[in-house]
């Protein structure tokens, strides 16, 4: 029914199946030998002769004017009556029109043809280059394929749905974003559905039965860059046909789709992306209640006890453009797995669930150096309530470390931490998110287990590394303090040797007394 299909594409393309699906004329009295070449027709021209043919044009011509012997190069061809047999070859593109006509009659109705498809086009083309929003452009697209049309993504959160009608499903909300959804049911019928998991792995427009709903429907998935499964456009034959050039309009649809997607652009009023708002809220401490919390950690698949770290990627030496910025967003999502990163206050703002820092360090170093940012890196951290205090440690690292050495292009907040509390003390970050995660848990370890990691840690740097003294007001042997020692520095993983690093632990003992 359609021509096989490499993947979406980014031109709109009009071949001579799009034309023959709008021509005014019954299918029986046409007839069409498709040819191999692949065409991109701009216009419709009358045929004079074979030195004149070019291949962007579809030539109309009435039987008497072909001469025996046809052009040596592919082109598209209507002709009105018959054709000599010397031109039903796989070079051409050949309908044969077996109905009286007149020859202007049908130049006219192509010329409306392309007329409406530009139009068409030119209508995508100010919505996309205006940001009206993926609502709009769906808005363009029903009217154009006379049949209702969604778009969702791969969640099966509805991106847009300008009409809905009784034979569609009956959307469900979504309680952890409030965005409309597939319905749950409905979900479920799709996992046990073997042809359903078939269009998973579709590129370019393809055909669903009406098996599992009742009526056909074209659908073109949405694939990023990276290969990443982003979502569909849905066709539903419920008020026309679906013709075979619809496949090819579809996908130069969803490759207008898939860019106002890059973009982020999915209209003020339509949609935001589900759970990007919930991270800008959390960054700006705007969500406090831990059931809220919980609820939008649900939504995304994450724990409130996951490791957790805040990257803030900044430029000041030079305008970024939005397109630019929304770009590096898209790859770094891409590249890293369970990360969120979206535009926030004066740069990108990054949240890595369950870091692994040879995974991470990679890909953030490579997007640095390309894109000219610096970046600061907050301490690992393990409540997801206190993300706005780390992503500030993440800003507070960049800030520091940019007065201190603007050349290096990564700063982390464990190096500049000594800065800030000399500076600051807790004014505006709490304890315990100043103190190194390790220490914490050797003060709730204790508390726990009865235990004594945390005072013999205290004891020890209060002796200046005097073990002896240390076991002495401890009243313990040297080897259980060795013992002890052993444990702590395994959980702590500090170089107590490290002059910076002692002075850090003796001060956050300090705070932590307050």
């Amino acid at each position: 029914m359609k021509e096989k299909s490499s993947g979406q594409k980014q031109e709109l393309r009009i071949d001579i199946q799009i034309i023959l699906d709008r021509l005014d004329i019954t299918p029986e009295n046409l007839s069409y030998c498709r040819g191999r070449s692949t065409l991109s027709l701009i216009a419709p021209r009358l045929f004079k002769s074979c030195a004149s043919l070019k291949q962007n044009y579809v030539y109309l011509a009435l039987e008497e004017e072909l001469p025996l012997d046809p052009p040596s190069s592919p082109f598209a061809l209507i002709v009105i009556g018959w054709a000599p047999k010397s031109y039903h070859n796989t070079l051409f593109h050949l309908v044969e029109v077996k109905e009286p006509i007149d020859i202007y009659h049908l130049l006219q109705q192509i010329q409306q043809i392309f007329e409406e498809i530009y139009h068409w086009k030119d209508q995508l083309q100010y919505a996309l280059n205006h940001d009206l929003g993926i609502g709009e452009l769906c808005r363009i697209g029903l009217d154009f394929f006379k049949n209702p049309l969604f778009i969702h993504d791969s969640q099966f959160n509805i991106l847009a749905c300008p009409l809905h009608t009784p034979e569609m499903p009956a959307w469900s909300c979504n309680e952890h974003t409030g965005f409309e959804t597939v319905p749950l049911e409905l979900v479920n019928d799709f996992k046990t559905d073997p042809e359903y998991q078939q269009t998973l792995i579709t590129r370019g427009a393809d055909m669903f039965s009406a098996g599992l709903r009742g009526y056909r429907i074209l659908y073109v998935n949405i694939w990023d860059n990276d290969d990443h499964y982003k979502g569909r456009l849905c066709i539903d034959e419920l008020q026309s046909p679906i013709l075979p050039g619809h496949f090819m309009l579809a996908e130069y649809f969803i490759s207008v789709i898939k860019i106002a997607m890059m973009r982020r652009n999915y209209g003020v009023q339509s949609f935001y992306r589900p759970y990007e708002q919930f991270f800008q809220d959390m960054l700006n401490h705007a969500v406090t209640d831990p059931v809220l919390i919980q609820d939008g950690l649900d939504a995304a698949g994450w724990k409130m006890d996951d490791c957790y770290l805040c990257i803030h990627l900044s430029n000041d030496q030079r305008k970024i453009s939005y397109l630019s910025v929304i770009s590096t967003c898209n790859y770094i999502e891409g590249k890293l797995s369970d990360t969120v990163a979206f535009p926030h206050r004066d740069g990108i703002a990054i949240l890595i669930r369950n870091a692994d820092q040879q995974e991470y360090m990679p890909q953030i170093s490579y997007i640095i150096r390309e894109g000219l940012f610096k970046a600061g890196i907050s301490n690992l951290y393990h409540n997801f309530e206190d993300t706005c205090f780390f992503y500030r440690q993440a800003e507070l690292a960049l800030k520091y470390g940019l007065k201190k050495n603007p050349m290096i292009w990564c700063h982390h907040f464990k190096d500049c931490i000594l800065d800030h509390i000399l500076l600051w003390g807790t004014t505006e970050l709490p304890a315990r998110v100043l103190c190194p995660e390790g220490l914490l848990y050797l003060k709730s370890y204790d508390a726990e287990n009865d235990a004594q990691l945390y005072h013999t840690l205290q004891v020890y740097l209060d002796n200046e590394r005097h073990a002896t003294q240390t076991a002495r007001d401890l009243f313990i042997h040297r080897s259980t303090l060795f013992y002890r020692l052993d444990r702590i520095l395994e959980i702590l993983k500090l170089d107590l040797k490290n002059s910076g690093n002692r002075l850090y632990l003796q001060m956050c003992f300090r705070l932590l007394e307050e």
